[in-house]
């Protein structure tokens, strides 16, 4: 939950420095409506925000807009790693030694892999630090000599590791825990199919721009999660505005911290947001949001604008459910536009058919004629898109990705 504490004292911080920094405003509104909302007095004795001087710099992926840097102060951090511990507490995985395998990227001022880091060596475990090798090979033989039970990865890179044929392989491991995005329903079906020993559960809802926004819930839920303490969540909903309780856009409110940058941060991630009277938050995750890429058609001048929800709906209407399985390439062939349907998927399907009927029905009209659709393996999925599953890339030239959203 939000610390009662924590936000009186942000609030109270941020409606001082306000009336001479305009940058503490809109900051100040926020939290002073959730403080209303809750019935909380903000009257309240308060103490005074300091963050430590020390810091850490880290870069944003880029999945809600260009990618920025954000400068966190220790104190922060170490409010983070708390975070971690806890919830592997929670998971039960506390109550004996482990050996883990980190296998998250280290490169482009990632938060991810350092806070994992911090929170297992805290924890006493043994850790093997991932070089630059991806290779599953590499990492079975890894994990098989040196006993490693607990595996840290991004989806996406679980199915380009775990594949059909690693299958034993991978006999110590016992628990696959994800940080980020959420898997993919079909991603966890195969796992289990071919790694029946594997539980693939989250390690936390994590963002690298604000770090932690939940920890897994008591009861086990893959998908539901608790608030930490320096927290506030919001949800903006097409119905009823932004609201402490309800479905939306899910927006992150980082408590205690004397730059008021982290307040309503957009993470594009949509949620079921649930606040009772203390102020306690639970976030139930649905996905992604209803993100867009813009984009010229064949030449600089008239452009389109290409909603990833239109896409999902098509998709549906052709039988196929693909929100989290999909990656939409925009690119250029001999100075014309055209738009690469990769679905990743082990199941057959007429893709000249469903291309077909792209071209012909497609609702964007712009868009009809220019359709291309493939069938993909998780593996070809990485090549893509390295990093972050991207749900929309774009390449302006024939040599490769010049920028992805």
């Amino acid at each position: 939950m939000a610390s009662r504490r924590m936000l009186i004292d942000t609030a109270n911080s941020y409606r001082v420095r306000a009336r001479e920094d305009d940058r503490y405003v809109a900051p100040r509104d926020v939290l002073d409506g959730a403080l209303n909302a809750l019935g909380f007095n903000a009257a309240a004795d308060t103490s005074p925000i300091r963050n430590s001087s020390q810091f850490i710099v880290l870069r944003t992926s880029g999945t809600t807009g260009e990618p920025k840097l954000l400068r966190h102060p220790m104190d922060f951090h170490e409010s983070v790693v708390d975070s971690g511990i806890e919830a592997l507490s929670r998971r039960g995985l506390l109550n004996a030694p482990h050996t883990c395998l980190i296998a998250i990227s280290r490169g482009r001022l990632s938060g991810g892999f350092l806070f994992t880091y911090e929170v297992v060596r805290r924890c006493d475990w043994s850790i093997l630090l991932l070089g630059t090798s991806d290779d599953p090979d590499d990492l079975a033989d890894l994990c098989a000599m040196h006993s490693v039970d607990t595996v840290f990865m991004a989806p996406n890179n679980i199915g380009a590791t775990f594949t059909r044929n690693m299958a034993g392989r991978f006999d110590s491991v016992k628990d696959l825990l994800y940080i980020g995005e959420m898997p993919s329903p079909s991603l966890a079906n195969r796992l289990h199919r071919d790694f029946p020993h594997i539980q693939l559960r989250p390690f936390i809802y994590s963002s690298n721009d604000t770090g932690p926004i939940g920890i897994p819930t008591l009861d086990g839920s893959d998908t539901t999660y608790e608030v930490p303490q320096n927290v506030l969540l919001e949800v903006d909903s097409d119905d009823a505005g932004v609201t402490l309780n309800g479905s939306g856009q899910i927006l992150v409110s980082a408590l205690g911290l004397e730059d008021p940058k982290l307040i309503r941060w957009r993470i594009g991630d949509v949620g079921v947001l649930t606040t009772d009277g203390e102020g306690r938050q639970t976030i139930e995750l649905r996905g992604r949001g209803n993100m867009s890429v813009k984009f010229h058609l064949d030449s600089i001048g008239g452009s389109v604008i290409l909603y990833k929800s239109v896409l999902v709906e098509f998709l549906k209407k052709c039988g196929i459910h693909a929100d989290n399985d999909l990656i939409v390439h925009i690119r250029n062939n001999q100075r014309r536009t055209v738009v690469d349907i990769n679905l990743i998927s082990e199941d057959s399907r007429d893709l000249a058919a469903l291309e077909e009927r792209f071209n012909e029905d497609f609702p964007v009209k712009q868009l009809r004629g220019r359709f291309k659709v493939f069938s993909i393996t998780d593996e070809e999925a990485k090549r893509i898109s390295p990093d972050k599953r991207r749900f929309f890339i774009k390449s302006y030239d024939d040599k490769g990705i010049k920028s992805t959203s």
